[in-house]
């Protein structure tokens, strides 16, 4: 697919509603810690927002300078990663000031208060599959969408997490100390991970997406693992002991590990399953 079959408004609209999303997830993120924290986590916040910006720009200079719109190479799309990973650790840290010092001061009565925060922090999986989308070449749209559909559940796995301590804070039931830093902890673990599967896998010619499999025998399982193990535990926890419905999650955290387990074996050549090219 080259440059040309790319909708030229599609591409804008895409864009400006990828800066329209990240201005006001920043806004209101920066605003909580702003007005319910202190001045000097919120010039921290604020440095670390302008940072990710300043690493899209530097990436648009060069591919502008070999006259490029999007990575099409993937030692250049190693610079999109990079540049998700730059984000995801400002928003991981963010949300962590947050989850620590803010969100136990807030109601759903607030203008910006649980409710606006839940709905801010959904912001992050858009951010990826629009980024993705909107950042390399559009040969690899498909392969790319699976990738950031996978990579964004496990962020919004991440997030339904949080919403339980949210719901600890406006009083639904108790959770002790040690569950709710537990939950908050490996939500942000969570979010770290979620890097890991998009770069586990190599971009090759003509819009085919391969697995690095050394990459991926190291990476897979601390992504998958690190992700679905504590959560699945977690929501045990919170279900039997506080009555948190979370069938859903924990079905999704069971079938992850099966998965997982059965991919690793078969990288490994433990078990065989179907023909290998």
């Amino acid at each position: 697919m080259t440059e040309e079959t790319r909708s030229p408004w599609a591409v804008k609209l895409g864009w400006l509603l990828t800066f329209a999303l990240y201005v006001v997830q920043a806004c209101i993120l920066l605003i909580l810690v702003e007005k319910h924290h202190d001045i000097g986590a919120f010039a921290t916040c604020i440095v670390l927002f302008l940072l990710v910006a300043v690493a899209v720009v530097i990436f648009f200079i060069f591919l502008r300078k070999r006259e490029l719109w999007y990575a099409s190479e993937d030692k250049d799309i190693r610079f999109v990663w990079a540049i998700w990973g730059i984000y995801i650790v400002v928003f991981t840290i963010t949300v962590a000031v947050i989850f620590c010092k803010v969100a136990e001061k807030l109601t759903k009565d607030q203008d910006l208060g649980i409710n606006a925060l839940k709905a801010t922090l959904c912001i992050a999986p858009v951010l990826l599959i629009l980024l993705l989308q909107l950042m390399i070449c559009p040969s690899y749209r498909k392969p790319l969408l699976s990738l950031s559909i996978f990579a964004a559940l496990n962020i919004f796995d991440g997030i339904e997490m949080l919403e339980i301590v949210l719901m600890h804070y406006e009083g639904h039931f108790e959770l002790n100390t040690a569950t709710e830093n537990s939950i908050i902890a490996f939500a942000c673990i969570c979010f770290l991970l979620s890097p890991l599967g998009l770069i586990r896998n190599k971009f090759e010619a003509n819009g085919v997406v391969k697995e690095r499999e050394k990459t991926s025998m190291i990476l897979g399982p601390i992504e998958i693992i690190g992700t679905n193990l504590p959560f699945l535990i977690l929501r045990a926890v919170v279900w039997g002991v506080y009555k948190y419905e979370a069938s859903v999650f924990i079905a999704k955290n069971i079938v992850s590990l099966v998965v997982g387990f059965v991919e690793f074996c078969i990288h490994k050549k433990y078990i065989k399953w179907g023909e290998e090219n």
